[in-house]
């Protein structure tokens, strides 16, 4: 069977024993200059994407020979793979998603003048978002792009299942739209292996396993 590409969710990511001590951030994307007054200046180099580190958990060979032979199939071009924040799968107020349940959110509005800021639409009345949680959503064609984005504060729906307009990082990008769909359940990232950061595991008595890891960062390209 062909590897689909990227590589989906369960044949990959939610495959692998994540260890204590990997990560999966927002990286700063911004340069500092300053000036012979003492003036700091600050400037945007590129989009801000997410980034992390991961270390599979001591395992078995059974746990860890699936998705450590599709890592090895990862490290060259072209290979992308969905990942999302396993620290954070769910909102902090609905941590199993089942308040949630059928609704079907989506992006109610943006502020053009301000891409920092969307209002959702579409949530369970009284539906509970809370600063930290993230939420994704996918937009364009050939390819479709995934954007993965932080909430900045609180924000809980109204009787009609609409929020106000509530502050995210990272900005939203350029293609967003008013009534795409939005997930708040494993929000997810296309991600790419980054070169040269592979960690081969250490083999311990009984088939175990451990030390094997990488880093990866998203990428907009597919």
């Amino acid at each position: 069977m062909t590897l689909s590409v990227p590589v989906p969710l369960a044949d990959f990511w939610d495959r692998v024993p994540l260890a204590q001590g990997s990560t999966f951030e927002l990286d700063e994307a911004m340069e500092i200059d300053r000036t012979a007054g003492g003036i700091v200046l600050p400037a945007a180099i590129g989009a801000r994407l997410w980034s992390g580190e991961v270390r599979f958990d001591v395992s078995f060979r059974a746990e860890r020979a699936r998705p450590a032979a599709i890592l090895t199939a990862l490290r060259r071009p072209g290979m992308p793979f969905f990942a999302y924040d396993r620290r954070r799968p769910y909102p902090l107020a609905d941590p199993d998603g089942s308040a949630l349940g059928a609704a079907t959110p989506v992006l109610a509005g943006i502020d053009s003048a301000d891409r920092s800021r969307v209002a959702l639409s579409g949530l369970p009345a009284g539906y509970v978002l809370s600063a930290g949680d993230l939420v994704g959503w996918s937009y364009g064609s050939a390819p479709v792009r995934y954007t993965l984005h932080e909430l900045a504060e609180d924000a809980t729906a109204d009787g009609a299942g609409g929020t106000g307009d509530v502050s995210i990082a990272p900005f939203w990008p350029t293609g967003t739209a008013s009534g795409l769909a939005v997930t708040l359940i494993r929000p997810a990232i296309v991600a790419v292996y980054d070169p040269g950061t592979f960690q081969p595991g250490q083999g311990r008595a009984g088939g175990m396993e451990t030390g094997r890891g990488f880093r990866f960062r998203q990428t907009l390209e597919y």
